[in-house]
């Protein structure tokens, strides 16, 4: 499996005509399975201090699994976010007022695909729209807009470069939220083991809905989506705190137990894939060919179906006799941590 290492950070900052604070993004990676390995400069991001934080701790998901690594190897994501905040928090100036980039292939184009998107953007904010293939912006007049059409599916180092993210401090710009309590991730985590020793798979209860989640590292990742990025939205400085908190919950996952009944509908199949996949743990369950299988997680387990049955999608499965767990309010929450 090959990782994006990141070993530079750095936030370059604009205000607007109204004021607001701008940043670019600006990040020096490179791949593990390329050679050679030449660590490059690019901006990944424009937008206001809260849609680049938004952005940041959604990247920040790809640190359990190893695909986002840092300088040092292995990394987490709170370590990854707090990076960030420390190039937030001294910016540099941001140059330049023109950004043009072109729709055409490659990942220096913005691709034909995101056109009707961008195009729309455009033309809400007023842009006369691209001449041609070419997309001209005034992001120093238009910043909102340039910001509009990153989050329309154009890659930012199609419009800027990392030269414009100077070496001039712009401490008028420090972006730098105390860090604070987060949210309680007001959920249940259940596993299934397909034997002891293997890695199990997850499954994440909410509001008596479930989520299949996949090991522990996409777990962790779904539940930053779902709760950090909710947390630092509602209150700047909380990602980290609430990261702490999800970490807290995976180490309560509980196991489901071998009598807990589920419910197999073939007819919420979404595709031939998962057409086959019911009909593979039907026969090792023995059941013959039905539209509904009804069984426990037990017989699943003994059957050794587990492969199978967690490559159903959610709408075809549903647990029951599962018992209850605290309510959120009930759950103690976790002290912030230094």
């Amino acid at each position: 499996m090959s990782s994006t290492y990141s070993v530079g950070k750095k936030a370059a900052a604009m205000a607007g005509p109204d004021g607001t604070i701008y940043y670019a993004l600006c990040e020096q990676i490179y791949e593990s399975n390329v050679f050679p390995r030449t660590p490059r400069w690019s901006v990944h991001y424009f937008g206001t201090a809260e849609a680049c934080m938004d952005r940041i701790i959604s990247i920040a998901m790809d640190c359990d699994g190893g695909m986002l690594k840092e300088e040092g190897g292995d990394t987490t994501p709170s370590a990854y976010i707090k990076h960030w905040r420390e190039a937030l928090a001294s910016p540099t100036e941001l140059s330049g007022e023109w950004a043009e980039a072109s729709f055409g292939r490659g990942i220096y184009g913005l691709g034909e695909g995101s056109r009707p998107q961008i195009e729309a953007v455009l033309a809400a904010h007023g842009h006369p729209g691209p001449d041609g293939d070419k997309v001209r912006i005034g992001f120093r007049h238009q910043p909102a807009l340039m910001q509009a059409v990153i989050d329309a599916g154009a890659w930012a180092w199609c419009f800027l470069q990392p030269e414009q993210c100077s070496a001039t401090p712009a401490p008028w710009a420090a972006y730098k939220p105390p860090l604070s309590d987060g949210l309680v991730p007001d959920v249940t985590i259940w596993s299934i083991a397909d034997r002891p020793g293997l890695e199990p798979e997850h499954w994440i209860e909410r509001d008596g809905q479930f989520r299949k989640s996949g090991w522990s590292y996409s777990t962790v990742g779904r539940l930053i989506d779902m709760f950090a990025r909710r947390s630092e939205r509602e209150k700047p400085g909380s990602a980290e705190a609430t990261i702490r908190k999800i970490r807290k919950a995976m180490k309560a996952a509980r196991p489901m137990s071998a009598d807990t009944s589920v419910r197999i509908e073939r007819a919420k199949a979404g595709d031939r894939w998962d057409l086959e996949k019911f009909d593979q743990l039907a026969a090792k369950l023995s059941v013959g060919a039905p539209e509904t299988v009804t069984t426990t997680v037990g017989a699943i387990q003994r059957a050794e179906a587990v492969w199978e049955f967690t490559s159903l999608p959610d709408a075809m499965v549903t647990f029951s006799g599962l018992p209850q767990t605290p309510s959120p309010a009930e759950q103690p929450s976790l002290p912030l941590a230094a």
